[in-house]
């Protein structure tokens, strides 16, 4: 009889938790102390884009369960590039996210091979090598990247033009026109005509 297998979420959490044990017990050679209660998880950044924000850590204060929550963008699924961004969000944990990144983030972050700042990732042979080496221990990073679309949103239905014989002009939209008809010139009080319709804008969203 097949043995079921665990569901993928459970599996690329305990493996970003185990990482996280390994970053924790090399970096504490260093006197960088990454919390022992930090959790982890595969989820969509909350304070930024999908798409540009690849990694997070919030701070304890805003947890209910005062602890750090780092989360890895579900669109990374490369194994290096995944323990890389874990490793620079656990940098924020060790100071509760308080200096951002600022001096104490990246004074923490080049005492481990970091490269310090926003953009703060392995830099010396030391640091890849750690993670190299986390990653032959736990093995390909168990999760497949979800893609995002980007997808087509009117914005709005578009507006249709009313203009009076003595040149003055209005914009109604189509359910103004169909509840109240069109109206009477504001100027000359006759009544206003259809004459054109402005195109619809249309926004990229993701």
């Amino acid at each position: 009889m097949k043995t079921p297998t665990k569901p993928i979420a459970k599996l690329r959490e305990r493996y970003l938790q185990r990482a996280t044990s390994k970053f924790r017990a090399a970096w504490a050679k260093r006197g960088i102390t990454v919390p022992a209660d930090v959790q982890v998880t595969c989820g969509f950044p909350g304070g930024g884009s999908p798409t540009k924000r690849i990694g997070e850590c919030w701070p304890r204060s805003r947890s209910a369960s005062k602890v750090n929550e780092v989360m890895i963008n579900p669109t990374v699924d490369v194994t290096g590039m995944a323990l890389d961004i874990l490793g620079h969000e656990l940098l924020h944990a060790v100071d509760d996210c308080q200096s951002k990144h600022g001096t104490a983030f990246s004074r923490n972050s080049r005492m481990v091979g970091y490269s310090g700042g926003k953009h703060s990732t392995s830099e010396t042979p030391e640091a890849k090598k750690l993670i190299a080496k986390i990653a032959k221990s736990l093995g390909e990073y168990p999760h497949g990247a979800v893609k995002l679309v980007k997808k087509e949103k009117k914005e709005s239905s578009g507006l249709h033009g009313c203009e009076c014989g003595c040149g003055n002009k209005v914009f109604a939209t189509a359910k103004k026109l169909e509840d109240f008809g069109f109206p009477a010139c504001g100027a000359c009080g006759e009544q206003m005509l259809p004459v054109d319709r402005n195109d619809k804008k249309v926004v990229v969203t993701v």
